[in-house]
């Protein structure tokens, strides 16, 4: 995950930057108490269903085991994941710096249930990460047999970070696993089935056109491809392509699929 804080990525990234609490559950706290001030009980049910649903996993022993996995994940393969790392401390010699979000590393847990739950041949496709920072994600997806395991990261000190993560991590399955220094608008699509992976890299000026450069290459050599993005800022992005459909949600991971087939 990589801040300029336009709205959407106010909201999207809030959680790290305050308590225990998250601004989701703040407002949502605020508008049930507005809401039962006035007696309104059928919006303020509403609003508790909504945060029961799509908040509450975060209190439950797994996000807490997702927390100890996820900072004990470097003591145990001896790499350098974790920590955090803002773009403007980076000399990043791209016209997209401005539209890129903070290095935040994939939890752990979550992410592996999420590329297990694919249920693919997996050596038959290849993982790109879009904004792989220090290859966290590269890391865990290279626990699976995959054809390839690709990053696309536009900073140079990430990319040269995740090349040793990648040279000391010592279970790899997958056939070969990558970095490439490149920024991902200029990023040329493989041609071979596909997942493509987000942790809510840039913001919406590059995500629209690295989503048109996929959308192109599949409709010239149609295959197979899956779009995993964790913490999606709008799923308009992804429902304005034709042929993608959402075929799972899991906390605040959607997973799409490509249809080959006609458009739908």
């Amino acid at each position: 995950m990589r801040d300029g804080l336009t709205p959407m990525k106010r909201n999207l990234t809030a959680y790290t930057k305050n308590s225990f609490f998250s601004y989701a559950d703040r407002q949502a706290l605020a508008e049930i108490g507005v809401h039962l001030k006035h007696l309104q009980l059928i919006e303020a049910t509403k609003i508790a269903y909504w945060w029961l649903v799509n908040e509450s996993w975060r209190f439950s022993p797994i996000f807490f085991y997702e927390q100890y996995v996820s900072r004990s994940f470097d003591s145990q393969y001896g790499t350098d994941t974790l920590a955090r790392v803002d773009l403007t401390t980076l000399d990043i010699d791209s016209p997209n710096k401005d539209y890129g979000v903070y290095y935040q590393a994939s939890p752990v847990y979550s992410t592996r249930k999420v590329l297990h739950s694919l249920k693919i041949a997996y050596e038959e496709f290849t993982f790109v990460d879009f904004g792989s920072g220090k290859g966290r994600t590269l890391l865990l997806a290279a626990e699976l047999p995959f054809q390839r395991v690709i990053g696309v990261e536009f900073s140079r000190e990430l990319h040269a970070c995740a090349l040793s993560n990648i040279a000391v991590f010592a279970h790899k399955k997958a056939k070969l696993v990558e970095s490439v220094y490149c920024d991902a608008t200029l990023f040329e699509i493989p041609l071979d089935n596909l997942v493509l992976y987000f942790f809510n890299p840039f913001d919406e000026e590059v995500l629209s056109q690295v989503l048109a450069n996929v959308n192109i290459s599949l409709e010239k050599h149609p295959r197979r491809v899956f779009a995993v993005y964790h913490y999606l800022p709008d799923k308009g992005l992804f429902e304005n392509l034709d042929r993608f459909r959402l075929i799972k949600q899991w906390h605040r991971y959607y997973v799409y699929e490509w249809n080959t087939g006609s458009k739908l």
